[in-house]
């Protein structure tokens, strides 16, 4: 059975506070206690054991003096806890020793911290402090304790002693057994206080703000004039100025003033209409309010809250956990500081809610060295996301600095993405599988792709819902960036990547911008088994077809015939790739190379230099897509170079040819009987030399034409006797048409 009992003692004090501990002795038995102010009176809360067995017990405070007390009345039917209330009996002024405040952050401070101190008061007034680690937490009671040390252990005479964490008060101890500490906690013994002195309920200050003076400023006075008030102010404790509306109107000028007589703000205002203003000082110490008159002459009256406090603001109580909210209220100069323990590239989300009282302010995020990794100019008047990935394990620090207005602040802690999931060892992926997750700016997410050689993917970026900006990387086993596209999810697009080799590759998401999700499929858009394969032979009249992507190679084995001009007839697709057709000889000189895309159709003409087996190689250059290539035989070398090709004055020399090939005729001629070569123009544009040549094989004439216009060529043979008329394509290909006349 928990027991209170209730002893009574009349001190006049201001405020309602936990004060700081006491050494109680009563009899043979001794504790501890602390200070409990309520309504101007001062009361000793204690554990009821330590003074069952007195009518007057003594307490002695940190100054080393001793008081008498009594028990004021016994509730054990109301309450079930080892508690009781004393009284002093000479009704001294302690309570100003106080510094056991009210707070509302014991179940955080216990999320996150596992070791406290427990203050003891010792008879010569000073404060034993033993460090101790909290061991169980009873959501609704208690909490239990141990010593962190062996040589520091729990004893009898301790009870009543005050558990603190983070320089904040968790509760007062009421038992020890087998060196195991009991605490009744703090947030426990609040409610049972509240609950017996306020049975109805405790009351609110219709103000919504400290006091931080009894007199509200009121006066009459006019144009000229000057009023003055001083106050005591705390650093980074904002203080709102309630201007209230009279009936009898004056403008002034209101001032705030240092004890330097140096202005830190100040506001024209007037008594006809209510309004607020909030003033922070930068440093503690006495502050002056100076009223100036500057119209009318008449009444004001000026209420003055604590708006807010420091040890609120950037308190060590101030830790955060992911989940947890950062709430209170600040004002234009205030600062406010949250500490959370992060880890690397795990990416936070925080949520500014929006309030209902506006405040301007930056938040920034810090690290342990205090170097400002991020910062956001918002207010708590609109909602935003703000995203944060840390850099590294630690601890980081939420900084909210206010610069216009005063309001209230609501802001939210949330864990986005876990590095584990980012770049976890199980982010292994093939290719057919989907990599998706979310994460945000400055994440970094890596999967691992065992990829085959010449065998092009296809990374295909699917559009999200909530959109972040990232770049895309492919790297190899040695850490080199092959391939990298800056993209985002908020658009769909296809990214294709051809391995240069078999192996290992990570796939590397940088998130730039945003925070989102991403959703990316890997799709196998070609084989190098069937790009390379022993099965790629291809014949003239045959086509050449597949898809490959950007890096891709295709190869194709061709037996061609020597000066038997071929047309390799590259067709458009809707899907554009551009790439390199070369064509390649045994020893794997490079003989034809063309730049070319499947944007449009392309006529390529090849005349083989000898007969023999050649390769066809494509090489994409970029984008992805397919390929369709006719391998068609423009003209055969039988026809022409065959022996039938014989012709005399009169007769017309004509076929096709391509570039590289070449046509010759035998013509019987005559000595000194001149011939005219008339080359016909054709709609088939191809570049030659037209070369007449004796039996020795000596040219005698030769000339650069080109199927484009008409041209009319003279010779005369130097005797009569067999000449060989050659022409060698230079250029294209198409149909050649010459006429052999005799003027």
């Amino acid at each position: 059975m928990h027991r209170l009992y209730i002893i009574c003692l009349a001190l006049m004090l201001v405020s309602s506070t936990f004060a700081s501990d006491v050494l109680i002795s009563a009899g043979s038995s001794e504790g501890q206690g602390f200070l409990y102010e309520h309504e101007d009176i001062c009361y000793v809360v204690t554990p009821f054991h330590v003074v069952k067995d007195s009518s007057e017990p003594s307490v002695l405070t940190a100054e080393n003096i001793s008081y008498r007390a009594e028990l004021l009345t016994e509730f054990e039917t109301e309450f079930e806890f080892d508690l009781a209330l004393l009284s002093l009996i000479d009704k001294p002024n302690i309570c100003h020793l106080s510094t056991f405040r009210k707070h509302e952050k014991l179940t955080q401070l216990l999320n996150i911290l596992e070791e406290g101190i427990l203050k003891t008061k010792l008879e010569d007034g000073s404060t034993q402090q033993v460090l101790v680690n909290i061991i169980g937490v009873e959501n609704t009671t208690a909490l239990g304790i141990r010593s962190a040390l062996n040589s520091d252990t729990l004893k009898q005479g301790f009870s009543g002693s005050l558990l603190y964490i983070a320089n904040l008060p968790a509760g007062i101890l009421y038992e020890i057994e087998d060196d195991v500490g009991y605490v009744y906690r703090y947030d426990v013994v609040s409610s049972l206080l509240d609950d017996y002195f306020y049975p109805n309920g405790v009351p609110t200050d219709g103000n919504e703000g400290l006091v931080i003076g009894k007199t509200t400023l009121q006066s009459t006075f006019a144009k000229g004039q000057t009023k003055e008030y001083t106050f005591d102010g705390q650093a980074n404790s904002a203080i709102e100025l309630e201007n209230l509306k009279t009936d009898k109107r004056v403008d002034y000028r209101l001032a705030i003033l240092d004890e330097n007589g140096i202005q830190k703000a100040g506001w024209d205002i007037g008594s006809g209409r209510h309004s607020r203003f909030a003033f922070t000082p930068l440093t503690t110490g006495s502050y002056t309010i100076r009223l100036t008159g500057t119209n009318y002459s008449g009444n004001y009256k000026i209420k003055l809250h604590q708006w807010s406090i420091n040890s609120d603001l950037r308190g060590e109580a101030n830790l955060l956990d992911k989940g947890d909210a950062i709430n209170g209220r600040f004002a234009i100069g205030s600062i406010a500081e949250y500490r959370f323990r992060a880890q690397e590239n795990s990416p936070i989300i925080l949520k500014n809610y929006k309030t209902d009282k506006r405040v301007d302010f930056k938040l920034q995020i810090v690290n342990e060295r205090g170097k400002t990794l991020k910062q956001w100019d918002i207010g708590s008047g609109r909602a935003v996301n703000l995203p944060f990935t840390p850099p590294k394990s630690g601890l980081y620090t939420v900084r909210l600095v206010a610069n216009n207005y005063h309001g209230l602040f609501n802001i939210g802690l949330n864990q986005w993405a876990l590095n584990s999931d980012l770049r976890g060892d199980a982010n292994k992926v093939n290719v057919g599988d989907t990599i998706q997750g979310q994460f945000a700016e400055g994440s970094i997410a890596e999967y691992s792709l065992e990829a085959r050689e010449n065998s092009a993917i296809v990374f295909d970026n699917l559009t999200t819902q909530q959109r972040v900006d990232f770049k895309f990387q492919i790297i190899n086993e040695r850490g080199k960036t092959l391939k990298q596209w800056d993209i985002g999810s908020g658009r769909a697009v296809n990214l294709p990547f051809t391995p240069p080799k078999s192996g290992l590759y990570t796939v590397r998401l940088v998130a730039n911008n945003y925070h989102g999700l991403f959703n990316i499929g890997l799709n196998q858009w070609a084989l190098n088994s069937d790009l390379r394969g022993d099965a790629n032979k291809v014949n003239v009249g045959d086509t050449i077809q597949g898809q490959f992507a950007e890096g891709s190679i295709a190869e194709y084995q061709l037996e061609a015939r020597e000066n038997s001009p071929i047309v390799f007839e590259s067709l458009a697709a809707a899907q554009r790739v551009f790439f390199t057709l070369a064509i390649i000889d045994k020893q794997g000189k490079t003989l034809r190379q063309w730049e070319i895309s499947t944007r449009k159709n392309a006529n390529l003409p090849f005349t083989p230099p000898k007969s023999g087996l050649y390769t066809v190689r494509l090489t994409a250059t970029k984008g992805y897509g397919e390929f369709n290539i006719g391998l068609n035989q423009w003209a055969l070398n039988s026809d022409l170079r065959g022996d039938a090709n014989k012709v005399k004055v009169g007769d017309i020399i004509q076929g096709q040819f391509a570039e590289g090939s070449i046509a010759e005729y035998q013509l019987e001629a005559r000595e000194n009987s001149p011939i005219v070569f008339e080359s016909l123009a054709a709609a088939q544009r191809v570049f030659f030399t037209l070369a007449i040549i004796d039996k020795q094989g000596k040219t005698l004439r030769q000339w650069e034409i080109s199927t484009r216009k008409n041209a009319n060529l003279p010779f005369t043979p130097p005797k009569s006797a067999l000449y060989t008329v050659r022409l060698i394509a230079t250029g294209n290909y198409g149909p050649f048409h010459l006429l052999v006349s005799q003027p």
